[in-house]
């Protein structure tokens, strides 16, 4: 999701940021480079990059390297990291604006507590949410055969 809660906590917190809140754009695949970075460790996957050596001589597709940006920085000066990030194949966020062409999947308002007491009764009913993109062993299962009832159960808007 888009403007998540999440917090910082401890003694490592500089006394001046406790409290404080970040505006900027943050992924969840930060926190990743932002705890290498604090473990003082490198990031970077050796292992895809040293398969990339061979990809590269057979003409095979390259792994991409690790999407993660190191965010303490950003966070303690309360700057934004990321001023770009791609949420989706139909939304990019490029800070402070988003933009959103065509349908969006689970893309309905479900109320400030969620799930709740309503979530079973309502996924019981066929009414979603359900994934858009299941796959089991390389197959794709659909979850309807009109795209009417597949915008239905993914909350398609």
């Amino acid at each position: 999701g888009v403007r998540v809660n999440a917090w910082v906590s401890g003694g490592f917190v500089p006394k001046a940021k406790r409290g404080s809140t970040y505006s900027g754009v943050m992924s969840i695949a930060d926190w990743y480079g932002t705890f290498c970075e604090l473990a003082g460790v490198d990031a970077t996957d050796h292992a895809s990059a040293k398969a990339n050596e061979w990809l590269k001589e057979k003409n095979l597709p390259l792994l991409p390297p690790v999407d993660s940006v190191p965010m303490w920085g950003f966070l303690m000066n309360g700057t934004n990291g990321r001023p770009t990030l791609h949420l989706s194949a139909q939304a990019v966020l490029q800070y402070p604006y988003k933009i959103i062409v065509g349908k969006q999947g689970y893309s309905r308002w479900t109320g400030e507590l969620y799930p709740n007491c309503t979530t079973i009764d309502v996924f019981n009913a066929d009414q979603g949410p359900f994934f858009q993109d299941l796959n089991v062993f390389d197959h794709t299962l659909f979850g309807a055969v009109r795209e009417e009832s597949l915008d239905r159960i993914t909350w398609t808007d």
